[in-house]
């Protein structure tokens, strides 16, 4: 069983891991949508999407709706 447990962690890390480093060159960037407002604001663009998501707590003006993180 947990020679199993640990195949499958290996392949769903090296599965991550390969497709990372396919869109490695591709930007993400950071959709809103201002409060009260229907228009949807981009920042960006950042590395990685770690980078992107953090900006959510740092970058968003106050009262925006965080809407997701796309490359």
């Amino acid at each position: 069983m947990k020679k199993l447990i640990l195949i499958v962690f290996f392949l769903f890390f090296s599965q991550t891991t390969l497709y990372s480093q396919s869109n490695f060159s591709a930007k993400w960037y950071l959709v809103y949508k201002v409060q009260g407002g229907t228009i949807q604001k981009v920042i960006g663009p950042f590395n990685t999407q770690f980078e992107c998501e953090a900006a959510q707590y740092t970058k968003l003006p106050l009262g925006a709706e965080y809407i997701g993180c796309y490359q």
